[in-house]
């Protein structure tokens, strides 16, 4: 959810959807399963596929036949490997998709539009290794966590600190007060 909410943010806060830069800042955050991120097809076109909630989206980064930030595929899950959906040909002919991983940086998508079909290879551009920016983002995330805490017990500290030295001077009060009421009361009654 959070992620979906972030996309709403991230794609009506920029004039270009699909800016590499901030799509990268975005995945920088977020650990990512082996099909997101940037790639390239072998006719030059390049695009990020991201999950959205049970859907993974294709969206044009660059491209001779696309606008920049027009979704290209839509698609659902069928194993770790392979995945089905709908395409969108550059004509705007809406057909079907089936990709498949080939290895961790490796896509082919075959799109059919009628009688017609086109089968594309697809090179991963960013990031090289998704196991090891997963790493470096849970290492990221772990690192945040360790500085909050001391954030966390510093905070904790100085209110202790408060609550003792509060606690001294209503000791200090209290005792003021006691000394000035047995002066009083001496006066009063002689004693």
């Amino acid at each position: 959810m959070k992620k979906i909410i972030f996309l709403l943010l991230f794609f009506f806060s920029t004039p270009v959807l699909g800016n590499s830069q901030k799509v990268i800042n975005y995945f920088n955050n977020v650990q990512m399963e082996t099909i997101e991120g940037i790639w390239m097809t072998s006719r030059g076109s390049s695009f990020y596929i991201i999950k959205e909630g049970i859907e993974y989206s294709a969206y044009m980064i660059d491209s001779p036949n696309y606008s920049s930030g027009a979704k290209w595929m839509n698609l659902y899950k069928n194993s770790e490997t392979f995945f089905q959906g709908q395409c969108t040909l550059h004509n705007y002919d809406k057909g079907t998709v089936t990709l498949r991983i080939n290895g961790s940086n490796n896509l082919e998508a075959t799109c059919k539009v009628g009688w017609s079909s086109q089968t594309i290879s697809i090179n991963r551009t960013w990031p090289n290794n998704v196991d090891d920016h997963n790493r470096q983002v849970e290492a990221r995330k772990r690192q945040q966590e360790r500085e909050m805490a001391v954030i966390r017990q510093q905070q904790q500290d100085s209110m202790k600190l408060q609550t003792k030295t509060n606690n001294q001077a209503n000791k200090i009060n209290s005792n003021s007060s006691n000394s000035n009421f047995k002066d009083i009361l001496k006066k009063i009654t002689g004693h």
